[in-house]
């Protein structure tokens, strides 16, 4: 919520510290520009193994062997084409990673870098030079992620620029000693126990974290639509230098496209225009999948598997974090006995009102228990304007919006957020 996730999930920006780290090392050493290279690369490459090859890391992967390749044949650097060549490649390899968050809040962070780092910088040239540098990188980085960020949360933080200034810089110091001694434990038996200050200072940051994201007025929530983002990146691609065409016809085009995306953005944050259906992912391993659809201000949870207490806990874990204060309407194509066991706690924690289910495939006691908590609000599909949510057999949950189809099974697979218009 604050903008310093990267600190704490497997990122690119660990790539990066990691391959500065083994450079200033080889030059310390007198080692020349093939030493440099395939060291670099070569630790760079067993940590994304090792970490499993996230789409961040994959992304800073591909850039950092291109920019290493280049810079060892004497080639002009480019920072747009090589984050290009490792776009195009991670799209041959996995087409559908052009719908994960991670691809394109990783592949959008860096294209803010291509574009406004050096202007940012220049405009904060009388601050002293790692400070305005820095600065400049991470307001960069949010004017590209921003839409995505408001189509796929609803909020952005106020705070980011705060938290990235103070928090980001112990951790990016820290993270190099971090590997090292875990390296080292591996070697030398209870050498472990010099990780603990590290922890204690990732804890500290972890909680002033949960204390900034926690105040309301430092986050705007604002309904983001698939066609604003679109909007927002032409913008910001108009304002670049790489967008080669004159510069007052830049300025009046750009003018014209700010007004009118914020005219769409102030009347779509008042539900004048449909931002569509929302569809976000809470737990999807091989026993369960729940998913939220939110659509305006009603929320779905579907629920395709097992009903136990660790995930209703993950649930209420994700509903917290998010802002979700009820679900209105449970999903699930059949309920069974041991579900019966933890329907009290789920429509506790949800506080549901309405179920969609198939009775006839239901096991009798949960029949009685959905009575009970539902008495005559159970039914077998949903039907609205702009969507249709249905139960097709006792695996299968359809949702059908504007002829667009998403089947819900345990045998299928969902990206973390998609947004259907």
């Amino acid at each position: 919520k604050i903008g310093i996730a990267h600190l704490f999930a497997v990122s690119g920006l660990h790539v990066g510290v990691l391959a500065s780290a083994i450079s200033y090392l080889v030059k310390k050493l007198k080692g020349n520009k093939y030493i440099d290279y395939f060291a670099t690369i070569m630790v760079t490459l067993f940590y994304a193994l090792i970490t499993g090859f996230g789409v961040s890391v994959m992304r800073a992967f591909i850039m950092l062997v291109v920019y290493k390749t280049g810079r060892l044949y004497g080639l002009r650097r480019c920072g747009l084409s090589s984050l290009c060549i490792s776009g195009v490649i991670i799209l041959l390899a996995s087409p559908f990673m052009l719908f994960s968050i991670s691809f394109e809040l990783s592949m959008l962070a860096i294209l803010g870098i291509v574009y406004f780092y050096k202007p940012i910088s220049k405009l904060l040239g009388f601050l002293p030079k790692s400070v305005g540098n820095y600065l400049a990188m991470t307001i960069a980085v949010n004017i590209a992620i921003v839409p995505v960020m408001l189509s796929a949360f609803g909020s952005v933080s106020l705070i980011f620029l705060i938290a990235n200034l103070f928090l980001v810089p112990i951790a990016t110091f820290l993270f190099p000693f971090m590997l090292a001694l875990l390296c080292v434990s591996l070697i030398i038996p209870y050498s472990y126990v010099l990780l603990i200050p590290i922890g204690f200072v990732f804890a500290l940051i972890s909680f002033l974290s949960n204390f900034l994201a926690s105040v309301p007025f430092l986050m705007i929530n604002i309904s983001f639509s698939v066609i604003g983002v679109v909007v927002y990146l032409i913008i910001i691609s108009l304002l670049s230098s790489y967008f080669m065409i004159d510069k007052k016809i830049k300025r009046v085009a750009s003018i014209i496209m700010i007004v009118a995306f914020s005219s769409v953005v102030v009347v779509s944050s008042f539900h004048l225009i449909d931002a569509g259906v929302k569809i976000n992912v809470v737990t999807n391993t091989k026993d369960a999948d729940y998913v939220i659809l939110t659509d305006d201000s009603i929320n779905y949870l579907v629920i395709n598997g097992e009903i136990t207490e660790y995930y209703i806990d993950n649930l209420h874990y994700y509903m917290a974090n998010n802002q979700i204060a009820k679900i209105d309407v449970l999903v699930k194509a059949y309920f069974t006995k041991s579900d019966s066991k933890n329907l009290d706690k789920l429509t506790a924690i949800t506080r549901a009102n309405y179920v969609v289910t198939n009775t006839e495939n239901s096991h009798y006691e949960a029949i009685y228990k959905l009575d009970l908590l539902f008495h005559d609000n159970i039914h077998s599909i949903v039907s609205k304007d702009k969507y249709t949510l249905s139960i097709v057999n006792e695996n299968t949950i359809l949702l059908d919006a504007k002829g667009i189809n998403v089947i819900f099974s345990n045998v299928s697979s969902i990206y973390p957020s998609i947004n259907i218009p």
